[in-house]
């Protein structure tokens, strides 16, 4: 995809590695995480996290890295396991050498779009799957809840980094995640609104370029 339109990441995969659809290369290495069926819509398959020690690393890549006038999207299918009480990494970059970015949830179970200075969103429940996304336009950042914006602020943060790109856990922290993870995305773009609700609706292509239809 060209830059600031499509989806630099859209994991999908089997065995050991998670797979880029997106032609990006950037492939995941899974640790301990597990293939368990089904995945979010009721097919397919989706990376069971225990809370542990499980994780999936994708290398540092240059079209990963967001400065603060950048434009981007965080987007993932999540089922909590359980909530863990502590914080808990979904999909987090760099929070181990600055200038992160990143979805989490804190020890109050809140939904986070985290930098170096954090946005909290609301309380989340635990074995139901939901679509999360974090926004950031240019120093607006919003998190929506399948489909639904939930939190919004105003606050410039830099996410130009070069640690590796996490699912599952943090790197540097004890931030492991119970949880289950599916279609996981992010696109170099602020993605509107109905572009948002378009991707969470199954078997509706979106109008912007992206990668192939979930399984």
């Amino acid at each position: 995809p060209q830059a600031n339109h499509g989806p630099h990441g859209d994991i999908e995969g089997a065995g050991a590695q998670a797979a880029d659809t997106t032609g990006n290369n950037h492939n995941g290495t899974i640790t301990g995480a597990t293939w368990v069926s089904p995945g979010r819509d009721g097919t397919g398959s989706c990376l069971q996290f225990d809370g542990v020690d499980d994780v999936v690393v994708v290398p540092d890549a240059a079209d990963l890295r967001f400065g603060a006038n950048s434009r981007y999207t965080l987007a993932a299918w999540v089922n909590w396991t359980n909530l863990p009480n502590n914080w808990a990494g979904v999909m987090t970059k760099g929070r181990e050498v600055g200038n992160w970015y990143g979805i989490w949830l804190d020890p109050s179970n809140r939904w986070v779009f985290g930098h170096a200075t954090n946005q909290l969103g609301s309380i989340t429940t635990a074995g139901v799957w939901i679509h999360v996304a974090m926004v950031y336009d240019n120093g607006v950042k919003k998190i929506y809840l399948n489909g639904e914006l939930d939190a919004e602020t105003t606050a410039s943060q830099n996410g130009s980094n070069f640690g590796d790109l996490w699912f599952g856990a943090a790197k540097g922290v004890t931030e492991y995640a119970p949880v289950k993870i599916d279609d996981v995305r992010i696109y170099s773009n602020a993605l509107t609104d109905r572009q948002l609700a378009e991707l969470i609706t199954m078997g509706v292509k979106p109008s912007w370029k992206k990668a192939a239809e979930p399984n």
